[in-house]
């Protein structure tokens, strides 16, 4: 007979077809990885992840701060134009909801007013959760919501700890120093 019928066994065939199957499960692993890496854009690494949420911490201290003892630098931190924690449209609008002077005339009256009443400000944070990056007008932002609990005391008032609930967008300031800067923020306490 001209044919010969032949058993292949299964050492036969990884001798002879192995480095096809190779290809073919390498080639299925690399696709499978391919599809569900995650958005390198919207990937926060964790350097900075905990360097932001040190930031927004910092942040809503200040914004919450009117103790006598660090209204004055806890402000200052926040309204200076070169190296201010707060973006121009978010220091106007904390000025409108009063949050912060409209003057330095204000905050100097401000200062005199907490000393005169000696009042002291405890604050708690109690969570800060970082989500992922969204692009807003071309620029990369991170949500961040910071909340906890904010007691006043002082000669005049002592009341119950209110809760306090922030959501900021922090991005990077441009120029050679990228420190961070609060793009947008909204009061979620009410």
């Amino acid at each position: 007979m001209y044919w010969r019928i032949r058993k292949y066994g299964p050492l036969d065939i990884l001798k002879k077809y192995g480095v096809h199957i190779f290809l073919v499960f390498s080639l299925l692993f690399n696709f499978l990885l391919i599809v569900t890496r995650p958005n390198l854009k919207k990937v926060i690494t964790a350097d900075v992840k905990t360097q932001l949420e040190i930031f927004a911490r910092q942040v809503a201290t200040h914004i919450l701060d009117t103790s006598y003892i660090s209204y004055g630098a806890a402000t200052s931190a926040l309204l200076s134009p070169s190296s201010g924690e707060l973006d121009l449209p978010v220091v106007n609008e904390l000025r409108r909801q009063q949050l912060l002077p409209n003057s330095s005339e204000e905050l100097k009256a401000n200062i005199q007013t907490y000393t005169n009443q000696r009042r002291v400000v405890a604050i708690r944070i109690d969570q800060v959760n970082t989500g992922e990056a969204v692009i807003v007008n071309g620029a990369s932002l991170i949500p961040i919501d910071v909340s906890g609990v904010v007691a006043v005391h002082s000669a005049d008032e002592a009341g119950p700890p209110s809760p306090f609930h922030f959501q900021f967008l922090i991005g990077y300031r441009g120029g050679n120093a990228q420190s961070p800067l609060v793009a947008n923020f909204k009061d979620l306490s009410g």
